[in-house]
């Protein structure tokens, strides 16, 4: 199997985006490279050039055009490459799934005063044409099944026993 993940965000390049996105989809491409699928990663730096003239839509479908692909996953959705992606999966009829890790809404009503129903219903259009909505905990299930999402499944992202292998222990 070889899924492309869209991520807005730069992943595995050192000095950029070393949070939680970036640590999710590093663990997303090492299990998957690991069970002998393929996996490729879009991004949103991508689309920083593309040439004048050219809708991004149209950028993405030649690059996709060129991949020979069984799942898209969408890691970033409220941003542009998600949109984008959302957008390209529905034209071409194509099923995807999505993760939602971030309360977004509770984000901009904090940062920017707009409001949850808002952005939670923005959140459910971009969500309901997913095959799932992917969230790390249970609790995050309940409160998107509590805002009318469909198909909503937990999915815990472990711990990277690797990397907390070479933490050395606390001493007091």
């Amino acid at each position: 199997m070889h899924v492309v993940v869209f991520c807005d965000c730069p992943v595995g390049e050192p000095g950029k985006n070393v949070g939680g996105t970036h640590a999710v989809v590093s663990q997303y491409r090492y299990h998957l490279l690991r069970e002998g699928h393929g996996f490729t990663l879009i991004t949103g730096e991508m689309f920083d050039r593309i040439p004048q003239g050219v809708h991004p839509l149209e950028y993405l479908t030649r690059l996709m055009e060129g991949i020979d692909f069984d799942a898209i996953h969408i890691v970033t959705p409220a941003n542009r490459l998600g949109l984008l992606a959302r957008q390209f999966c529905v034209d071409n009829n194509l099923p995807f799934t999505l993760t939602y890790d971030t309360q977004i809404p509770e984000y901009l009503e904090v940062r920017h005063g707009v409001p949850l129903d808002l952005s939670y219903g923005y959140m459910r259009w971009y969500a309901a044409v997913a095959q799932r909505v992917i969230v790390p905990t249970p609790s995050m299930k309940q409160l998107l099944d509590s805002w009318g999402f469909q198909r909503v499944v937990a999915n815990k992202h472990g711990v990277d026993t690797i990397s907390f292998a070479r933490v050395a222990p606390l001493t007091c």
